[in-house]
Parts: structure tokens; sequence; C-alpha cells
């Protein structure tokens, strides 16, 4: 900001200075200006001005240049130019006589008035927030009463609007006689740093508030040692300890002992720079003695020199969680079981059902029919009596017919005299003749290494068998693809898809053949997956698990 012009009479100022007689004392006058906040103090000059300086491989001159700057008046003010802090000089009646730039730029501005003019210099104290009357500025104080202030700190309003905070100090000016011929003040702004120390203020409260009133758990430790140095209460009260004892512990101390060891290892990597904050589950041990499941997520906090300084860890209590899913895994494990054995017994009274129908009604049906032919043989021939004969026959043969098919579907022979293979081939074929309009392909991709178990083998069979039912119920579709394989993962996969309208929503949910393939897959630890959409037709996939080391040679060639 340009210095307004000033009045001839404001260049008397250093008149009211007759104990500055040389460049020395105004340098001394420079010297009591206050350093700006977080410089070192300026040390004072001990070589006096009246020697000229010297320099290497010179002798100092005896006297200075000619050209030396030794008015006075010229000195002061070049020395007050340059100081990095607003320095106002008034005379004895108060009146402000000079303002160095930085005074200026300080106060947006400087108005050369006396003390009734004070006025317009607006500020309050920074302590009690109360006005500064005019005659309590500080340099008026120093003509009044011979006071030296140092560090008063108000807030000022500046001539260009802005607010600041600033250190004011000042001292009177005394001639020879020790009389007052005016006073000088320092101005220091500190707005900036004020500001910093609150910024600073509040991140700690606004951290330590965070911190204590955070619901998880939320835990400080030194990152070569290990060792605890902050816990918040929520961490306290999942472990049971007070921060007071936690402080004198490790982290170790509380993780179980079947954790610590991967512990370390995920800590060891964290320092070394290949793991980047990471989320897991762990166990502490309570102070109580009981085991706490938490999840926690680990962070490394680096020092300004690129070290790491602190782990920092949330923490959340997840014992109840564990224990419902340890619940769930138990439920689940009793419903596979009970749905295995259903589904053991269901197969073997179907396949006792079956033999019943092949040995017994079969066979009574085949020796009905030869002692029809053996009567129709031995009677005198009868042309009404022969029709009616043949006819008996004809439904022998197709309740022969009925019987063999219905066993069949109950317990197919060919399952277990052939194999699967060759039971889903034969499916296929009967499920071509009995849909003439739809296509049927069967891809067998199971390695002659790997013999799936009974219990695979009947629930693949029937797991195609019911999707095929319900393609020729339903589907209206022209194409079924079947895929069977043993993948590399270690899982036999079963794949039905069709071509055809696809699932009402209600079926994927409630409808019983669905519901029994389910089952059938629940009973064998397998998933299930359907996806089905109007006119896109459905597609059925389910996975078993293949115990190993059983599938593992024939896995080593199974696609993808």
């Amino acid at each position: 900001m340009s210095r307004p012009p000033q009045p001839e009479t404001e260049l008397e100022p250093i008149d009211i200075l007759p104990d500055i007689h040389t460049p020395n004392d105004a340098v001394a006058l420079a010297e009591t200006a206050p350093p700006q906040a977080g410089t070192p103090p300026r040390q004072p000059v001990r070589a006096p001005l009246d020697t000229a300086p010297s320099f290497p491989g010179t002798q100092a001159a005896s006297h200075p240049p000619e050209n030396f700057p030794w008015n006075r008046e010229i000195l002061l003010r070049e020395v007050l130019e340059v100081l990095p802090v607003g320095v106002f000089i008034v005379d004895r009646d108060g009146r402000i006589v000079h303002a160095n730039p930085s005074g200026e730029n300080i106060w947006g501005g400087v108005r050369h008035v006396g003390p009734e003019g004070y006025g317009a210099y607006k500020g309050w104290w920074a302590d009690s927030g109360d006005p500064v009357a005019p005659g309590e500025w500080a340099v008026l104080r120093a003509i009044s009463r011979g006071e030296t202030s140092v560090g008063e700190e108000i807030r000022i309003e500046c001539f260009d609007g802005t607010r600041k905070t600033i250190l004011n100090s000042a001292s009177p000016l005394r001639d020879r006689e020790r009389k007052i011929t005016g006073a000088v003040a320092v101005v220091q702004d500190i707005t900036a740093i004020r500001r910093a120390q609150g910024e600073l203020s509040f991140s700690k409260g606004f951290f330590k508030s965070s911190f204590d009133s955070a619901a998880a758990g939320v835990v400080v430790s030194d990152a070569m040692e290990r060792s605890f140095l902050m816990a918040n209460r929520a961490f306290c009260e999942i472990v049971g300890y007070s921060e007071y004892e936690l402080l004198g512990m490790y982290f170790q101390d509380l993780t179980h002992p079947d954790d610590r060891a991967r512990d370390v290892e995920t800590a060891r990597r964290l320092l070394a720079g290949e793991l980047a904050p990471y989320i897991q589950e762990k166990r502490y041990i309570h102070k109580s003695g009981g085991v706490v499941w938490v999840l926690v997520a680990v962070a490394l906090i680096y020092g300004q020199d690129g070290e790491p300084m602190y782990f920092v860890g949330q923490v959340i209590d997840i014992t109840a969680r564990k224990q419902m899913e340890n619940e769930l895994i138990s439920s689940r494990e009793k419903l596979r079981r009970v749905a295995t054995h259903e589904t053991s017994a269901r197969e073997a009274e179907r396949k006792r059902i079956a033999r019943e129908l092949h040995d017994e009604l079969g066979q009574m049906l085949t020796g009905i029919k030869m002692d029809l032919s053996s009567l129709h043989r031995s009677l005198p021939p009868s042309p009404g009596l022969a029709e009616r004969i043949r006819g008996t026959q004809h439904l022998l043969d197709g309740a022969l017919a009925s019987v063999r098919r219905i066993a069949a579907d109950l317990r197919p022979y060919m399952l277990d005299e052939l194999g699967l293979e060759s039971a889903l081939e034969w499916m296929v074929q009967e499920f071509e003749k009995r849909c003439g309009g739809t296509s049927c392909s069967l891809a067998f991709r199971v390695d002659d290494g790997y013999s799936p178990d009974a219990d695979i083998v009947i629930t693949t069979y029937r797991i195609v068998q019911e999707c095929l039912t319900n393609v020729a119920r339903h589907a209206d579709a022209t194409r079924v693809d079947i895929d069977i394989g043993l993948h590399a993962d270690g899982a036999f996969v079963i794949s039905v898809r069709d071509n055809g309208r696809g699932l009402p929503e209600a079926a994927k949910h409630d409808g019983l053949g669905l519901q029994g393939i389910r089952e059938r897959v629940i009973a064998l630890n397998g998933k299930l997956e359907l996806h089905s959409r109007p006119y896109e037709g459905v597609a059925l996939e389910v996975a078993i698990p293949v115990a190993w080391p059983q599938a593992a040679q024939a896995c080593a060639g199974a696609h993808p």
C-alpha cells in the first residue's frame, strides 16, 4: 500500500530523538523490535558502525567512506523501512509523525493524528474483548506515564476492513536529561500464528472427542515395540482392561495364542511395505479369560522423516456375530445330514419299489400273459373269444411296458448295471422319443480315472431327470444342452440349459421339483445357481465338491 503524503512538519520527528547521535544509536533502536514468531531473536550488533567493515585480505579502514550515510535521519528511516514489524513514532504531544511500511501494511493504512484522533484506530483487548479506549493505547501511556509495554495482544479492525491480531509494544523516548520527548510503538501481526494455534487446538480437541466417543474401539501402539500408547473407552470395554492397565502391555499380550504368529507376520509385512492397511478377524483374550472375536482394521502412521511410528487399529467386537455364524453353520450341517438321510432313504425306497415292480408285478403280469396264451390254445376255436383274448394280451403288454417304465424312473437298472454315462444317454434318447420336436445334447466330460461315488451318481441322474421333465411339461423348448464334468477346481459340475419360455417367478422358489434338487445339493454340500428370464430359457448349474485326493489326478486333465 502506498504511503500517504506527509506534511512538511512531519519531517521533524527525528529532532525529538536528541539522544541518537550515531548510526549505532539507530541500530540499537531497531533492535528493540520483537522478532517475528518462529524466528530466533535478533542478536545485538556488536561492531560499532563508525568503523568500516573489513573484508578478507584487507585491513579495516580507520574512517568510513565519504558516501557512508552518516545522516541520522536518513539512516534511521532506512532501518525502519526494512524492519519486518510495524514501527510508529509519536512526538511529545502524542501525534503520530512516522509509520514504516510494515506498520502501514498491518493496519491497512495509517492516520497521522494526535490523541484526539486515536479513535480511528479500532482495537479490542484479546483477553477480555473490551474495546481499547483511545487513551489506553500503549504509546500514549508511554508518553503520559513513562510506561514501557511489551506484547499486549489486541484484535484490531484495519482501515481496509480486515481484522487482525497484533502484539503491541511501546516505549518512551527520552533526551539526555531523561525527559520524555516522544514514544516509539512496535506492532507485530500474529494473525496467522493465532489462526494456526486455533486450528491446532481444534484439531486436538476434535481428535480427542472423536477418539474418546467413537463407538468402535480405537487403539494406538508403538510401531517398533508394539506397546500400547492410547486406547479409547470402547476398546477398554472390549478387552476388559482400563487404559492405565493397557499402557503397560503389548498387543501380543491380548492376542489369542493361535493368532499370534499370524499377527506378528502381518505386522512385519506392513512395516516392510509389503502390505497395505488391512482388515482381518482375530481373537483377543478378555481380562476375565474369555475369548473375544474382533474385526480389526490396521493402518501404519509415518513420521516426517518417513519412518514408521505408530500402528492405529479400529476394533469392532463381533463375538455375537461369530456365535450366530457358528450356530448357522451347525444348523446347516444338521440340515445337510437330515437331507442326506432323507435322500438316501427315499432312494432306497425307490430302489425297493422298482425291484418289486420288476421282479414281482412284472413276473405276475408275464405269467398271466403266458397262461392266457396257453388257455387260448387249449380252447376250441371261437372267433369272438379269440378277439377278446388278443385284446387282453394287448392290455397285458401295455401293463408290462408301464411297469418297466415306472421301475426305470424309480431306479433305472442301467444306472446300477452300466453306470452314469450310459444311464444319461438312455434318458436323453427316451426324452427325444417323447418330445419329438426338442433336440437334446449330452456332453460327459469325466475322465476315466475318476469314478464318482454313489451319492453323486444318483444326484446327477435325478437332477437331469427333473430338468428334462420340466422341459417336457412346461418349457416349450426346441433345444436342451446337458454338460456333466469334473472341473479343475475339484468340483463336479452339472449344467442343464434350454431355450424355452423360462420359469415363472413363483416356480423359482416354490416349485417342488426345484425344492427336491436343492435338498439333494445341500445333502452333498454343493451350490446351486439358477438363471431364468422370460422367453430366454433356463440355465441351471450345480457344483458339488469332490473329495480329495480321489479326484486330484483326474482334475489334472479336467477342463476349467
